[in-house]
């Protein structure tokens, strides 16, 4: 989080002073004035070079500004936010930050996160499986046998029970 805190901030030419929370806010507020420049005439009246540049300026802006979202989501993720309480919930938070941080690694920008939330199913009874049945009249050396038996007859029930 360090260096990249640290790489925007060369970028940006601001201090290195302040919490990680601070140091991103202040980042952030630069980035916006090299972005919306307010020292600039309406885009509409600019003529076309100065667009250009400021266009090239803006997006320059807001690609210096990535190594800075990498470290904001990274700031988030705690060793002891789910061990304090811990619930579904939080640990549902810190996954998808860390989802969101190894997308912003890996430069594939954010993409659609997963589904963590609650999820739908429908269970039924099927019929049952006689084991007793199955073990009357054999020894003790049909083991195996049974077993195989018992696991095919198992395995066509959870079939016919998928919908």
């Amino acid at each position: 989080m360090e260096r990249c805190l640290l790489l925007a901030e060369g970028h940006f030419h601001c201090p290195s002073t302040g919490t990680t929370a601070q140091r991103c806010r202040r980042l952030e507020e630069q980035s916006w004035r090299w972005i919306y420049r307010e020292d600039l005439q309406p885009r509409p009246q600019l003529a076309r070079l100065k667009r250009a540049l400021a266009d090239r300026a803006a997006h320059g802006a807001a690609l210096a500004l990535l190594p800075m979202r990498l470290a904001e989501t990274l700031v988030a993720v705690s060793g002891s936010y789910g061990a304090e309480r811990p619930s579904f919930e939080r640990y549902t938070v810190t996954t998808l930050l860390i989802h969101d941080a190894l997308a912003r690694i890996y430069a594939e920008g954010l993409p659609a996160r997963p589904r963590l939330g609650a999820r739908r199913a429908r269970i039924s009874i099927g019929s049952p499986i006689s084991v007793t049945e199955c073990r009357r009249g054999r020894g003790k050396g049909e083991r195996r046998q049974l077993l195989v038996e018992l696991s095919e007859a198992l395995s066509r029930s959870f079939k016919q029970a998928l919908i």
